[in-house]
């Protein structure tokens, strides 16, 4: 309890002393130290459990569009190199889907700045004309 205050007050009088007049944050980008609370609450992978859990889903489908590609590319031709492309492109399909899961998720989950928001609102407005 003690350190966590202690840090709470170097924090803030770092920030003091290099607050910059007009910046929001009172600290300039350049000079600026990375806080380990600062991401709490975003979009990503922040622990182990959900780093191992995410890796495994992808290992996971992976393994089954592969074998899935495998069996297709079997039932089609009888050539043991095409069945290895199509176990391959199996295992493409299943990294791309994927990866863009994680971003669908990742955007869900990550709050969008105030101003980007006001910026985008006239544009969707217009849209909707």
């Amino acid at each position: 309890m003690l350190a966590k205050l202690r840090y709470q007050r170097e924090h803030r009088q770092y920030n003091k002393m290099v607050r910059v007049p007009g910046h929001e944050l009172g600290v300039s980008r350049r000079r600026r130290r990375w806080d380990p609370h600062e991401f709490e609450g975003n979009a990503g992978l922040v622990s182990y459990k959900q780093q191992i859990g995410f890796g495994m889903s992808v290992i996971t489908l992976m393994v089954t569009l592969f074998v899935v590609g495998y069996v297709a590319a079997h039932h089609l031709t009888n050539d043991t190199a095409m069945h290895a492309l199509g176990g391959t492109l199996g295992m493409t399909v299943a990294l791309v889907l994927e990866t863009i899961i994680f971003i669908i998720k990742a955007q869900k989950l990550d709050p969008q700045p105030e101003p980007l928001r006001q910026a985008r609102a006239p544009l969707q407005s217009k849209k909707n004309n």
